[in-house]
């Protein structure tokens, strides 16, 4: 699983907010970027050949970008996610703090480097996260143009959305035609710490 991305996490009333890339089961590493509140962020991962995918991020509100090439000889490229979710710690998922709403827009996919399109040109799926206790996540429908929904915090109270993964960490939409995500651009950085303490699980 190849995933790039942002974190907000919360501890004590403070807000660390970071990037980060993964090569799941390898750690994920954080990524020389500094990411604030309400940033507009651009994120792809492609597949280039030969085993070897393409990672980047840029932080459209900033003008910063970050790319790298990284190879996984198992990727079965079967689908494409955009997702919201909890972090995990210690093989534990944490509480999913109250993010309000966070926006995906332009979410493309390439099926096979040819057959190109937004989520809705897939078959696709939306999934709501259902936590045992505290918030929880539900996802939106698809706008017109078939790329741009949005993932809601719901409170405990709150009542919300459909079923999902009862203590899992996803919120997301995913193809099922083995698309080949195209959104994304990373460039390598020699010394990059493993963020061993908030590895994240393959949804």
């Amino acid at each position: 699983m190849e995933q790039i991305g942002i974190a907000a996490q919360v501890s004590r009333k403070t807000v660390n907010y970071y990037a980060w890339y993964e090569m799941y089961p390898s750690n994920a590493y954080e990524i020389p970027i500094t990411v604030a509140p309400g940033n507009e962020i651009s994120a792809s991962v492609t597949y280039v050949g030969t085993n070897e995918y393409q990672l980047a991020l840029s932080d459209l509100s900033t003008g910063q970008n970050y790319s790298i090439l990284q190879t996984n000889s198992s990727g079965v490229r079967s689908s494409a996610e955009w997702i919201a979710e909890a972090p995990s710690s210690g093989g534990s998922i944490l509480p999913l703090a109250d993010f309000g709403t966070v926006n995906f827009t332009n979410s493309l996919a390439t099926l096979n480097g040819s057959t190109s399109g937004s989520i809705s040109a897939f078959s696709n799926t939306a999934i709501n996260l259902v936590a045992s206790s505290g918030f929880s996540a539900t996802t939106s429908g698809l706008s017109a143009n078939g790329g741009d929904f949005s993932v809601s915090v719901v409170s405990p109270t709150g009542g919300g959305g459909g079923g999902g993964h009862h203590g899992r960490q996803s919120t997301l939409i995913t193809t099922t035609a083995a698309p080949e995500p195209s959104s994304l651009l990373l460039l390598g950085a020699a010394g990059l710490l493993p963020l061993a303490a908030r590895r994240r699980r393959a949804s």
